[in-house]
């Protein structure tokens, strides 16, 4: 950033856009001492400022923690700018770090009388500030107003409710926030973690369970988020088209495995089984009827699987690969790895005929089971009556569950 300084006080004058840059990376560095030196500077220069440069200024005292500075800001970028929504913002954020709910709240009903529309991050803001203040019953008004004023919570301020309660120890009241976020389908983070972590920190066992279960969502939509990446609903079955790898040649089915934990990459490569598996069924059935199907190439294509640790990745122990590997093997499917990447597992689908054969197999006989176990049903009814046919029906259950 000093040389970049030094550039700048080499020109006469140089345009705003350069000193906001600069105060940028002060943020960046939460320095608001540097930022107050570059818009004296930028006075003795001629210049005003706009509201970019006092947003920034204004984003430094909140991180910061310095309200008597952002006042001040406040009062001078008043009367050069037209403060906009970004510098209300700012500044409720402000109020909001020295958990002053009272202004926080003054700015944001300025902000909305002076037409601006209401902003999830304005109401996230007001919520942490409630929350830091130890008023939770406050940070939920604020979370009903918002939905009242058509926004959608999403994980940034159910995060802040969750957090509200949590850090006063409330813990029915952190569990129904908890509860709630499930059933909005908001998928948890970090910060929920920890947050769940503190809030229930004085039942261990039950805090464990909760943090279990968010690990368990969080790798789910991990692996979710990858196959949704490569997999369009079109594309998970019975498509036409089959082009699954993306930016691959049409020869070839992608699962890009990066980031994935360890069940999150065997959940993707059963997902992708599966998929498979149903257009191994589908292909059989067109064989059976004499329909003309665009699957003829199927089993001369090839799965490749992405695991990381080749050529362009970091160097360790190559741990999801396997991981794949383990697996693959477990369901006798056969692969390679290519030496021109090592991150990467080969399948050609013709090998997978064993494990599509099964999965077909497996299929049919279960619909074959449902089958015969209404036929059952209908028969022990009639033959027995209803109540002294229930010991029969519930062991053919059990047989057909087993």
């Amino acid at each position: 950033m000093e040389e970049a300084w030094k550039e700048v006080q080499k020109q006469s004058k140089p345009p705003q856009w350069t000193y906001n840059a600069l105060l940028g990376l002060c943020a960046s560095r939460k320095d608001l001492d540097a930022a107050q030196r570059l818009t004296e500077e930028m006075r003795e220069k001629g210049l005003r400022g706009d509201a970019y440069t006092f947003g920034t200024l204004l984003d430094i005292c909140s991180k910061t923690r310095n309200i008597v500075s952002a006042r001040m800001i406040w009062e001078k970028a008043s009367k050069k700018v037209k403060p906009n929504h970004v510098m209300y913002n700012a500044m409720i954020s402000c109020h909001a770090q020295v958990k002053d709910v009272k202004n926080a709240y003054r700015v944001h009903e300025e902000k909305l009388a002076k037409g601006f529309p209401p902003d999830l991050v304005a109401f996230n803001t007001l919520m942490s500030a409630c929350a830091r203040a130890g008023e939770p019953e406050n940070a939920e008004a604020v979370f009903l107003e918002l939905q009242e004023r058509g926004l959608k919570p999403n994980l940034v301020t159910w995060n802040c409710l969750l957090d509200a309660y949590g850090r006063l120890g409330k813990i029915d009241d952190a569990y129904r926030i908890w509860t709630e976020m499930k059933w909005a389908n908001v998928i948890p983070d970090k910060v929920t973690e920890t947050t769940l972590a503190e809030a229930f920190v004085s039942s261990p066992a039950f805090a464990t369970s909760i943090l279990q279960e968010v690990q368990r969502m969080r790798e789910a939509d991990t692996s979710a988020a990858g196959l949704r990446e490569q997999i369009s609903m079109k594309k998970t079955g019975l498509s036409a088209s089959m082009e699954w790898g993306v930016g691959e040649k049409d020869n070839v089915f992608l699962l890009d495995l990066h980031g994935f934990s360890k069940a999150g990459a065997k959940l993707a490569l059963l997902e992708r089984l599966d998929a498979l598996s149903k257009i191994a069924r589908q292909i059989k059935v067109d064989k059976l009827v004499g329909r003309d199907t665009a699957t003829r190439g199927f089993f001369h294509k090839k799965l490749i699987l992405i695991t990381g640790q080749g050529k362009h990745s970091d160097a360790g122990d190559g741990v999801l690969q396997e991981v794949v590997a383990e697996m693959l093997n477990g369901l006798q499917i056969k692969y390679s790895r290519p030496r021109w990447n090592a991150g990467r597992l080969h399948v050609p689908v013709s090998n997978l005929a064993h494990y599509t054969s099964n999965a077909i197999v497996a299929e049919e006989w279960s619909e074959i089971l449902r089958g015969a176990a209404f036929r059952y049903v209908g028969v022990m009814t009639v033959a027995l009556g209803f109540t002294h046919s229930i010991p029969a029906l519930l062991q053919w259950c059990t047989l057909t569950i087993e």
